[in-house]
């Protein structure tokens, strides 16, 4: 599995895997907005950790937990990007106008050669809307 997109997917299900272990709730993943909503982009992972709703961006690179984590190549620009379209869904969803947190965090999912996750590293709260 060499593609961009299987290693993408092999990441995302790390991740969904790992995040719910600690209890994170799914409720939506791979959400696209196309040009009809004047936004570009995708939401990896929606899940609720009690009562905040995290917007989890993964990042998935084959090799070994001690090179570059991935979550480094998410630039200033990339966190607009992300804040923007995680603003739109809440409001889409009608949760602006509830009194809850929202969080932005990163995976970083590490797979060997043969696409065994070799790590998955979690980061809560690893920025903040407009950052």
């Amino acid at each position: 599995m060499s593609s961009t997109r299987a290693i993408g997917t092999l990441g995302e299900e790390a991740a969904i895997a790992h995040l719910e272990q600690r209890g994170l709730r799914l409720i939506d993943k791979n959400v696209q907005f196309g040009p009809k909503s004047g936004l570009k982009g995708e939401l990896d992972i929606i899940a609720w950790d009690g009562e905040t709703l995290a917007f989890i961006e993964v990042k998935t690179r084959r090799g070994h937990p001690g090179r570059v984590a991935p979550a480094e190549n998410i630039t200033v620009t990339k966190r607009r990007q992300l804040s923007l379209l995680a603003q739109t869904y809440a409001a889409r969803h009608h949760l602006l106008d509830e009194d809850i947190g929202l969080r932005f965090d990163i995976v970083s999912v590490f797979l060997g050669e043969q696409d065994q996750v070799l790590a998955v590293h979690y980061t809560r709260g690893a920025f903040l809307a407009g950052d």
